[in-house]
């Protein structure tokens, strides 16, 4: 039909209409006009109340009519783009439109709503190229304005058209739905204060500016799916019984405000080119973003009654999750995530962060999970920045790149399948150009993977996670690379930093922590029940920072965190959970910058029954090099002060005592192994009289002395020596009354052999108070643990 055809058609229809007005018949012919027969009006208005399908009724040259028409023959209203002059012809069931939309239609209105919805992507496509600027009005003004009206003439509505059909008295009573499909809505459409008993459906339309729902009270469902919208989607201080589905919808910006929602919101698979905002709203069901790319998203002070998923989803930007409840799991998984917050909530089920990629760091902190926290596979993309840049700098991975580039050029594809070039579509250019970025968001900078203060009730699992950069946090901020710091553990934490031996995880097997950067785990007042470690997977170039750790067990396992994959689980506890090997042990327990985890280890191991003396003895080393270096650190320091002298003067006599008690400590460590192994004290005894015995013997010669106690000859074998050793006790008086000491053929000893033999004696005198002291220091130390 040519748009002369269609001018004269629609011209037609208003003229029967004003004859019909006259005449006192409908522009059907068979509606009477006001002041005619009283019984004839009475069956008027029985035919046309509400929930009529009698097509005198209707308009058919108006878009309300229309679309109430086919609402209450639950029919779904198609916006064609010629003028039927038959009613039913607008009206397609749901099955015929899912047949149109799939190309299993073999009649032409399938084949024309099939164009029709073509022809919406294109007119999206339009809205971002060169020329128009990319801005909504341009296309709003060039499709809905005078000089395009005829073309797109019957497939436009406008926002009286939707608050008239809202509100038309004729609608059919109950939750049949109004769908309006492959729709072009010019202007602004906002529909506020409406009392809507019917689901409204725009699905397969485009909104060529925005679209605001305020104070709506619907009592069923809001449908956007394979939606539109330039500009922005609102739904605002509004109650909606049912769900909000925006499956496969392209917005400017999705917001829902201070609303509540009755069953579910799935936004799956939807493009937000600007950002998806959800902010003080109520969800009773689960809320899905899956496989979705937003520029940002930001999830603020919610309750969800149910799951919240970022499977597959993609934030270019900043990505918040704050001061929200959610009733069930929160999982982002094989997600790509930028700066990402998630801080000050309550989860009443798991967190999961599974095989995802986050390029610029996590700060997942001040959370409440009533079950497990699981951390496994993820990618930590930081990069160090270069010395000339104050930002951090990060880049997801270039099969993650291409994934995500993959999605938008099939977005931004015409019907032929032709992209659109990035240099020809504003929108498209600005996100290929953040997927393809280093920078990282200015607020929140995150730079690390934060897991600071949160409370687990049941598990934590920490399982290969990797890093693509260099992660040696600026010593300006002294930050740690990955922090569990103030975080409390109800159950067991399950950590291993890259993937365990042995796993049957179906994920691939992340590379071992490089040792081209350092990585700082900070467990700073981390406190849980049990501590379950894979040891071999901390390599030299990790250090524990452990002020205030604190764990009850202490466990070696290989946990790979799996859980359910359609839900999340705890963390898999079949494998036997063991004692640690005490070298691994003590290797990890060496890569702690204090001794609070020892003190623990110690307190697990002698629960468990298990001999804990190698512990006590590396945390007693550990002590001692620890108070030896801030010594030498305050010498140091006062040396290259240039004020050496004056710190000699006043600290000279306390440090000395000091370094006189370090080495007093260190001896004991030699001799007893800190006290914790007396026998190695007596053993010393016992070598030391050997040595001194053979000394005498073999190197002095001299073999026995003349007493003066029983006037005959004393032999200066062991007992000799070990009676001048014992101090302040004797075994034999006649071992020190000695009037002369003799050689092997009883001759007396020359001058020289007797000083050096008198000389002998006094040193194993002062060998013998030693290690009496010594003895002592180590049985106080057994006794006091």
């Amino acid at each position: 039909m040519t748009i002369g055809q269609r001018a004269g058609r629609v011209l037609t229809l208003h003229v029967a209409v004003v004859i019909a007005i006259l005449v006192g018949t409908c522009p059907s012919g068979a509606q009477p006009a006001a002041g005619s027969d009283p019984a004839m009006k009475g069956n008027a208005k029985e035919r046309c109340s509400a929930g009529s399908i009698d097509r005198s009724c209707f308009n058919s040259a108006d878009i309300a009519d229309r679309i109430v028409y086919c609402a209450n023959l639950n029919k779904s209203y198609v916006f064609f783009s010629h003028l039927p002059g038959d009613l039913d012809k607008y009206c397609k069931t749901p099955a015929e439109v899912r047949r149109a939309i799939n190309g299993r239609s073999s009649d032409q209105d399938g084949k024309e709503i099939a164009a029709l919805i073509k022809e919406i992507g294109e007119i999206y496509l339009a809205a971002g190229k060169s020329g128009s600027g990319g801005k909504p009005s341009d296309i709003d003004r060039q499709i809905c304005e005078a000089d395009q009206r005829e073309r797109f003439a019957h497939r436009i509505a406008r926002t009286q058209d939707v608050n008239r059909v809202v509100t038309d008295q004729r609608l059919r009573s109950g939750r049949t739905p109004i769908v309006m499909a492959a729709g072009i809505f010019c202007g602004d459409i906002n529909l506020v204060g409406a009392d809507l008993t019917h689901s409204l459906v725009f699905d397969y339309s485009i909104f060529l500016r925005s679209a605001v729902f305020a104070y709506v009270n619907a009592a069923a469902n809001l449908s956007f799916n394979v939606t539109y919208v330039l500009g922005e989607l609102a739904i605002r201080r509004s109650k909606i019984s049912g769900g909000v589905y925006l499956w496969n919808a392209v917005v400017g910006t999705l917001s829902i405000w201070q609303s509540n929602i009755g069953l579910d919101v799935d936004a799956s698979e939807i493009l937000a080119v600007q950002k998806i905002d959800i902010t003080q709203t109520k969800v009773a069901g689960p809320v899905s973003l899956a496989k979705s790319i937003g520029r940002s998203l930001y999830l603020n002070g919610n309750e969800f009654g149910s799951d919240l998923s970022l499977r597959g989803m993609a934030v270019l930007d900043q990505a918040v999750v704050a001061r929200s409840t959610i009733g069930g799991d929160f999982v982002v998984r094989d997600a790509e995530l930028s700066s990402a917050s998630i801080s000050n909530n309550r989860f009443a089920s798991s967190v999961v962060l599974h095989e995802s990629e986050i390029r610029c760091g996590i700060n997942l902190s001040n959370n409440i999970v009533a079950k497990d926290l699981i951390v496994s596979h993820a990618s930590i993309r930081i990069l160090k920045p270069k010395a000339s840049e104050t930002s951090v700098v990060g880049r997801w991975s270039q099969p993650k790149q291409d994934s995500i580039l993959g999605t938008l050029r099939n977005i931004f594809s015409s019907a032929d399948g032709k992209v659109v070039g990035e240099d020809q579509d504003t929108r498209l250019g600005e996100l290929a150009n953040l997927v393809r970025s280093y920078a990282c968001p200015s607020s929140p900078v995150v730079g690390a993977a934060d897991f600071r203060d949160n409370r687990i009730e049941k598990n934590i699992c920490l399982n290969a996670p990797s890093f693509g950069g260099d992660l040696k946090p600026s010593a300006s901020r002294g930050e740690s690379s990955l922090s569990f710091a103030g975080t409390a553990v109800g159950g067991t934490a399950f950590m291993a930093l890259n993937q365990a031996a042995g796993s049957n995880s179906s994920a691939p097997t992340q590379p071992p922590i490089s040792d081209a950067y350092d990585l700082n785990l900070d467990l700073i007042g981390f406190r849980t029940d049990a501590l379950a470690v894979a040891f071999e997977t901390y390599g030299k170039q990790v250090r524990l920072l452990t002020t205030g750790f604190r764990f009850d067990r202490l466990f070696e396992s290989n946990s790979d965190c799996s859980f359910d994959q359609s839900s999340a689980t705890s963390p898999s506890t079949s494998k036997r959970l063991e004692l640690p090997h005490l070298h691994k042990l003590l290797q990890w327990l060496g890569q702690a910058d204090t001794t609070h985890p020892h003190k623990s280890a110690i307190s697990a191991f002698e629960a468990a029954g298990a001999d804990a003396t190698e512990i006590k003895i590396q945390k007693a080393r550990a002590e001692l090099w620890t108070d030896l270096d801030e010594k030498l650190q305050e010498v140091r320091t006062a040396w290259n002060g240039g004020d050496f002298g004056a710190w000699l003067s006043s600290h000279a006599f306390g440090r000395a005592w000091d370094f006189s008690r370090l080495a007093g400590t260190w001896t004991l460590g030699w001799l007893a192994d800190y006290g914790f192994r007396p026998q190695k004290a007596i053993l010393f005894i016992a070598l030391a009289i050997l040595a001194y015995t053979l000394w005498i013997s073999r190197y002095l010669k001299v073999q026995s002395a003349v007493s003066d106690v029983r006037g005959g000859q004393v032999r200066t074998g062991w007992l000799f020596v070990m009676d001048h050793m014992i101090p302040g006790y004797n075994i034999d008086e006649a071992h020190f009354k000695i009037r002369s000491f003799h050689y092997a053929n009883g001759r007396q000893i020359d001058t020289i052999t007797e000083r050096r033999l008198r000389r002998t004696i006094r040193l194993i005198k002062f060998t013998g108070v030693v290690a009496a002291l010594f003895v002592a220091a180590a049985l106080k130390a057994l006794i006091t643990g």
